[in-house]
């Protein structure tokens, strides 16, 4: 199960978009909650290329286990 975010920053120029995704071992269900997998990735543009591109600048795990990757984002980010 995954989901994204695109998300700005108030008072900011920056772009980010944040990947949050649980992963099915092979004993586990769906319905198995398990830990969260975030990753933000900081929209940058290449001079040289002349082209934008998304930079992953960190990656975290949840605090807690979840069903659902948009209750994690809610509850663990706010958004």
């Amino acid at each position: 199960m995954r989901d994204f975010r695109l998300v700005k920053i108030k008072n900011s120029k920056k772009v980010y978009l944040i990947k949050a995704e649980r992963y099915l071992s092979g004993e586990k269900t769906y319905a198995d909650k398990d830990i969260i997998k975030f990753a933000i990735y900081e929209l940058q543009y290449d001079d040289i290329d002349d082209r934008f591109f998304f930079n992953k600048i960190n990656e975290f795990g949840s605090t807690r286990k979840y069903c659902d990757v948009n209750v994690a984002f809610k509850q663990e980010l706010g958004i």
